[in-house]
This record gives structure tokens, sequence and C-alpha cells, in this order.
């Protein structure tokens, strides 16, 4: 069945003029990328159900590894996995704390000013 199709496909390609052959490489390429733009999302948003070890075992030895490897210090090995989940874009943390600009805004510099330009704070 398939190397019907190959023959016939082979001999359809043959008959065509040179612009074509070009018009079926640009749709045969816009649809891999399409296809392959599909896969990508559809593999992001599954998340899987089993496991990716094959045996209970392999998944053991991995998980001491890592945890051999990891620094004694609880704090530190938080700050690590932390920072190693981020990278992997798992888990994602807001920085609460975090401003735009460097400096402070300037309604708050002017209560700042207005604070410390009055009598009774001020000498």
């Amino acid at each position: 069945m398939k190397e019907k199709d190959r023959k016939r496909k082979r001999l359809a390609r043959s008959k065509m003029s040179s612009s074509q052959l070009k018009a079926l490489q640009l749709r045969q390429l816009a649809n891999l990328h399409k296809f392959r733009a599909k896969a990508k999302v559809e593999q992001v948003l599954s998340l899987p159900v089993g496991s990716f070890f094959a045996t209970k075992q392999a998944k053991t030895k991995a998980l001491k590894k890592i945890t051999d490897s990891l620094p004694i210090n609880k704090d530190k090995q938080a700050e690590l996995i932390r920072k190693m989940a981020e990278d992997l874009n798992i888990l994602k943390l807001d920085d609460k704390y975090k401003r735009v600009q460097q400096s402070l805004p300037t309604n708050i510099k002017e209560k700042i000013y207005e604070y410390y330009y009055r009598d009774d704070i001020s000498y």
C-alpha cells in the first residue's frame, strides 16, 4: 500500500513543472512547521501520567545521586531546588518586593520631604 502511494507520488512529482515543485515544497514546509508547533504545545500541556523512569530502582538511584550532591544545610538545599525549578519552568515565583525603578516614586519623596520639614520633627 505504501509502496503504491510512493510510486504514485513520485510519478506525479516527475510530471510537475519547476514552479509547481517549488509550490509543493513550500506547502510541505508550512505543514511541517505547523505540525511541529502543534506538537510542541501539546508536549508542554500534557503532564506525564506515569514516570519517565523505567523502574522504581532507577528513579531511586537518580534521586539518591541528587540528594548526595546537595549541601548539608537545609536552607541551601531549598534555595538550590527552588532555583532549579525556576530554570526548568516548573515553578514560577513572584518577586513581591521588586521595584521597577531604582529610585522611589516622586509622590513618596514629596511626603518624606514634607514630614521632615515639619517644625516638630526637624530642629
